[in-house]
């Protein structure tokens, strides 16, 4: 977990199985509070920006960034260098998954190059042949 601030509210990231849960908990009355989850998969960035003691914290993602400022140096190192593993580890599974296509997926494929005319229907026969 790391623990930094902004816009005057703490910010708490805790790395999970699938994802970062962020807690955000304002200490003036009225300031914005809340919970959110952000999946590993969604992660497109990530930067620390170190200074002497702290650093500041950006993650990106396909709709938002996120701030977190006054992390402690070494925390937010050790967070990052986690969450890249994380990440690596997300990405390799995503492509171990997409590699694994069932024969209805085979079929549907060809079908959409065929459609494409990138193969010929012979070609879509073999294929179709080869999976059924």
């Amino acid at each position: 977990m790391v623990v930094g601030h902004h816009d005057g509210n703490k910010i708490e990231l805790k790395l999970e199985k699938d994802g970062i849960s962020l807690k955000k908990s304002g200490r003036i009355i009225g300031m914005t509070k809340g919970e959110k989850f952000v999946e590993y998969e969604d992660i497109t960035g990530i930067e620390f920006k170190k200074g002497l003691v702290f650093g500041d914290l950006e993650i990106h993602t396909s709709g938002m960034k996120i701030e977190v400022e006054r992390v402690k140096k070494k925390e937010g190192e050790a967070f990052v260098t986690v969450l890249r593993e994380k990440l690596h580890e997300t990405r390799q599974e995503k492509v171990g998954k997409s590699e694994t296509l069932s024969p209805m997926d085979e079929i549907k494929k060809a079908k959409e190059l065929l459609d494409a005319g990138a193969i010929t229907p012979e070609e879509f026969e073999d294929i179709k042949k080869k999976y059924l």
